[in-house]
C-alpha cells in the first residue's frame, strides 16, 4: 500500500514537470545517476554529499562546482511552483 502511494506520487510528480524536460534535459538528468570516472560516484551521489571541513580554497572549489552543474543543467530554470513544498528540494 505504501510503495503503491509512493509509485503514484513519483508519477504526479513526473506528470507536473514533464513538459518542462526536453529530450535534451531529460538526457542530460539520466547521465546524473551513471557514475563518472572522475568523480568516482554518480554526479547526483557527489551533488547530494554535504562537504565537511574548515572554509578553504578546495572546499570552495568544491561548492563553485556544484553550483556551475546545476546552472549548466539549468536547475534554476525549473518551475517547481506547481509542487506540494514537501517535493521541492
Amino acid at each position: 500500500m505504501i510503495a503503491t502511494a509512493r509509485e503514484a506520487a513519483h508519477h504526479a510528480v513526473c506528470d507536473m514537470l514533464d513538459w518542462q524536460l526536453d529530450d535534451q534535459r531529460k538526457a542530460e538528468l539520466d547521465r546524473l545517476l551513471v557514475r563518472d570516472e572522475r568523480l568516482g560516484v554518480a554526479p547526483l551521489v557527489w551533488l547530494r554529499e554535504q562537504f565537511q571541513g574548515r572554509c578553504s580554497e578546495p572546499l570552495i572549489a568544491q561548492h563553485l562546482a556544484r553550483f556551475e552543474l546545476l546552472e549548466r543543467l539549468g536547475a534554476g530554470r525549473v518551475d517547481l511552483s506547481a509542487l506540494p513544498p514537501s517535493r521541492r528540494r
